[in-house]
C-alpha cells in the first residue's frame, strides 16, 4: 500500500503533496523560503541531488545570506518546492523556485565552502569527544578511589540559572554545575543528612547544620493613619532607614542566627521618622526574617526535596539515585578535593595504558592495580604467585611498595 501525504491547500482544502513537484531542478538554482514564525525568509543555493529520501527526493542546499553556518548542509524535500503562481499555495511556509541559477563555478565555490566548515565541525566534535572520554576515565578511576562504587544513592550540589520571564508568565531554569558531595546508603530523604554534606564546599556552606539565610530588617512598629495623605501599616518593612549594609535593591544576609543578632546590639535601635503628612512620630524596631531553605516538593510537578533559597536560580542540595554506577559523573574529575578525608592525599597516577591502572597508596606505602574487567585466570595465577592480594572493599591488587612491586606492575600493565 501506498502510503500518501496531504496539506492545506487554499480554502482549506486538503490537497494531496506530489513527490516529485520539484523534481528536476538544475545545480545552482537558488530557492527562497517563505518564512514563518521560527524561521526567517532566506535564499538557498541547490548545490546537490539526493534521489530517494522515502517520500520522493530532495536538494542538499547551501545557505547563501548565512555562509559561515554552512557546516551541514539543509536538506530540501521536493515536495516543498512550489512556484510562485501555483494555485494550491496560501501560505509563505515552501521554499519557492526563482529565476536565479548560479553557475558550476560559484557552486563549487560552496561547495569548497561548505567542505572547509564540516571538516572544523568534525574536528571540534572529535575533540569534545575526546576531552568527554578522558574525563570520564578519570570520574570512573575516582569514583572507586573515593569511595562511591556501589553506591545506588548520592547528595550533590546543583547551581541552577534562573531562565524565567516574568511577563509571559514563564519559569524554567538550567544546570549549569553539578558537584557530587557524598555517598548516601539509603533512598530516604533527610535534611539532617542534606545539611551534613552542604558543609562540605563553600557555595553551599550556608545551607550546612546550624545554618541559613538570615535578614536583619527594620519594621514599622506604629500603625499610622491618614485620610489627606499616604497610609502606613504597622508592620512593613522600612524604606526609610539606610543602617542596612547590603547592596541595592539587596537585604543584608547571614548565614548564622547570632551573627544577626549581633549586627543588630551593634547597630543599635531604629531612628524614630516624624511623617509631616500625619503629624505622627513612628516607631521602629529590628527583626530578623529567615528564609525557608527546606523545600519539600514531592506533589505533582514539584521541585522534590532539597536545600536552597529559590527553586529556579542558585545552589541546590539533593539527592539522586544513580543505580549501582554512577561513575557517569564527571564533575569528579573537576571538583573532588572536598571528598578527601583530611590527612589522606588522593591516589598518584604511576601509569595506565587503557587496560589497567596502576596508583600508589602513600597512606599504606603501597602499590595497586585496578583492572576495567576480572582479567585473565594467567594474570590472576601470575599476581597471587608474586604476593600480591585482593582487596574487595578498595576492588583492587595491592601490595607493599617496592622496586620490585612496580616493576611488576608495570609489566602487568603492558
Amino acid at each position: 500500500m501506498e502510503a500518501r501525504r496531504f496539506e492545506l491547500g487554499a480554502g482549506g482544502a486538503l490537497v494531496p503533496i506530489d513527490p516529485k513537484a520539484g523534481s528536476g531542478l538544475p545545480l545552482g538554482t537558488v530557492l527562497h523560503w517563505g518564512g514563518n514564525m521560527a524561521w526567517a525568509e532566506c535564499d538557498y543555493c541547490i548545490v546537490g541531488i539526493v534521489p530517494n529520501t522515502g517520500f520522493g527526493g530532495s536538494y542538499e542546499c547551501f545557505d547563501i545570506e548565512h555562509p559561515e553556518k554552512n557546516a551541514m548542509l539543509y536538506r530540501v524535500e521536493w515536495s516543498s518546492i512550489k512556484h510562485e503562481d501555483d494555485p494550491k499555495v496560501w501560505h509563505s511556509q515552501h521554499f519557492f523556485v526563482t529565476n536565479v541559477i548560479h553557475t558550476p563555478d560559484q557552486v563549487a565555490v560552496y561547495l569548497t565552502q561548505h567542505k572547509a566548515q564540516r571538516e572544523a565541525f568534525d574536528a571540534a566534535k572529535a575533540a569534545a569527544s575526546a576531552e568527554t572520554d578522558r574525563l570520564t576515565e578519570i570520574g570512573k578511576r575516582l569514583w572507586r578511589e573515593l569511595g562511591f562504587e556501589g553506591a545506588e544513592h548520592i547528595i550533590v550540589a546543583e547551581h541552577e540559572v534562573d531562565d524565567s520571564d516574568v511577563q509571559t508568565d514563564y519559569f524554567s531554569s538550567h544546570t549549569s554545575d553539578t558537584v557530587l558531595l557524598a555517598r548516601s546508603e539509603h533512598g530516604r530523604d533527610l535534611f539532617s543528612e542534606l545539611r551534613k554534606a552542604a558543609l562540605l564546599i563553600p557555595e553551599t556552606e550556608c545551607y550546612g547544620t546550624g545554618r541559613g539565610l538570615f535578614h536583619p530588617c527594620v519594621r514599622l512598629d506604629t500603625d499610622i493613619p491618614a485620610e489627606n495623605g499616604p497610609a502606613y501599616w504597622k508592620g512593613l518593612r522600612s524604606h526609610w532607614h539606610h543602617e542596612l549594609d547590603a547592596p541595592e535593591g539587596n537585604l543584608l544576609t547571614f548565614t548564622r542566627r547570632e551573627e544577626a543578632e549581633a549586627y543588630i546590639q551593634k547597630a543599635g535601635p531604629p531612628r524614630p521618622i516624624m511623617f509631616n503628612d500625619c503629624k505622627v512620630k513612628a516607631e521602629f524596631s529590628w527583626q530578623i526574617v529567615e528564609d525557608e531553605i527546606e523545600h519539600r516538593e514531592k506533589y505533582s510537578g514539584g521541585h522534590g526535596y532539597y536545600l536552597g533559597a529559590d527553586r529556579h536560580s542558585g545552589w541546590q542540595v539533593r539527592k539522586v539515585s544513580v543505580g549501582k554506577d554512577g561513575s557517569y559523573f564527571v564533575d569528579l574529575a573537576e571538583r573532588h578535593e572536598h571528598l578527601i578525608k583530611k590527612g589522606k592525599p588522593a591516589p598518584a597516577p604511576v601509569a595506565t595504558d587503557g587496560k589497567a591502572t596502576v596508583t600508589e597508596n602513600t597512606e599504606k606505602g603501597g602499590i595497586e592495580i585496578r583492572f576495567p574487567s576480572k582479567p585473565e585466570q594467567a594474570v590472576i595465577d601470575s599476581l597471587k604467585a608474586n604476593g600480591w592480594r585482593w582487596s574487595k572493599f578498595a576492588a583492587c591488587w595491592y601490595k607493599k611498595r617496592s622496586e620490585e612491586a612496580q616493576a611488576f606492575a608495570q609489566k602487568v600493565t603492558a
